[in-house]
C-alpha cells in the first residue's frame, strides 16, 4: 500500500474515532495479503477488533478469516433490551 494512501486512511480512522485502525493497519493489511482475503472479511475484522478493543476484552483468540463470519451474534427478538 502506498504511503500516501495509509496516511489517509489512519487520519479518517482517527477522524471516525477508530484508534486501534489506525495503530494497526499495517498488520492488517498484511494479515490480508497472506490470507488472500476478501475485502468484506478485512472490513469485518477490522470492525470486529476495533469493537472488542473498544470494549476492553481484547482478543482472547485469533479467529481465521473463513470462520470469522460464523461468529455473529444471532438477531435479538422483538422486546429484548
Amino acid at each position: 500500500m502506498s504511503d500516501q494512501k495509509s496516511a489517509r486512511i489512519r487520519a479518517m480512522a482517527a477522524q471516525l474515532g477508530l484508534p486501534h485502525l489506525a495503530e494497526a493497519l499495517d498488520e492488517h493489511v498484511q494479515r490480508a495479503v497472506e490470507a488472500k482475503t476478501s475485502h468484506l472479511d478485512l472490513i469485518e475484522w477490522v470492525l470486529y477488533e476495533e469493537l472488542a478493543v473498544r470494549n476492553g476484552r481484547g482478543l482472547p483468540f485469533s479467529p481465521s478469516w473463513s470462520t470469522l463470519s460464523h461468529r455473529r451474534a444471532s438477531p435479538r427478538k422483538r422486546g429484548d433490551a
